[in-house]
């Protein structure tokens, strides 16, 4: 995590002092992603925003094929009833952090970087920890789940 590091967040939960602590990592993250949105696929720009997964649980994380790692959580503001479930399929891994012990992790804030043409980090700060995934592309599949946590549809 380069703007919204561990540091940052727990700095955050002692002070009410949240445009000046937070608020500098939120637009310099902003200007970063400015720079870089145009030549980024659609879906690695969707992942790039830092509050689009905010408070989601994971619920798995597993290999699938060479080269390629599945991350499963449940819906934005996962404390209250979720309402969908993603599914983020990193296709050409080349390096990732020690996912054991993601599962039940919440994530907090996602950051994405451009490592090189064609090649992206995406990087989570966890409640407990942090986790990142070297990749080439993502496929995203989106699930409405129903009140009882089955899935009831899905797009991509």
């Amino acid at each position: 995590m380069r703007f919204f590091t561990r540091q940052l967040y727990n700095s955050l939960q002692i002070s009410e002092n949240l445009d000046g602590i937070w608020q500098p990592a939120e637009d310099a993250y902003a200007r970063y992603l400015d720079d870089v949105r145009a030549s980024l696929p659609k879906d690695i720009a969707w992942i790039a925003e830092p509050y689009e997964f905010h408070d989601s649980k994971i619920r798995e994380n597993d290999v699938v094929g060479d080269g390629s790692l599945r991350l499963v959580f449940r819906d934005r503001n996962a404390h209250a009833q979720p309402t969908r479930e993603v599914v983020l399929t990193f296709e050409g891994v080349f390096a990732s952090s020690d996912m054991s012990d993601t599962n039940g992790r919440w994530i907090l804030y996602c950051e994405l970087f451009v490592q090189q043409s064609g090649q992206y980090q995406f990087s989570v700060l966890l409640d407990e920890g942090e986790m990142s995934i070297d990749f080439t592309s993502v496929a995203i599949e989106v699930y409405e789940l129903d009140r009882t946590g089955v899935r009831k549809r899905g797009h991509q």
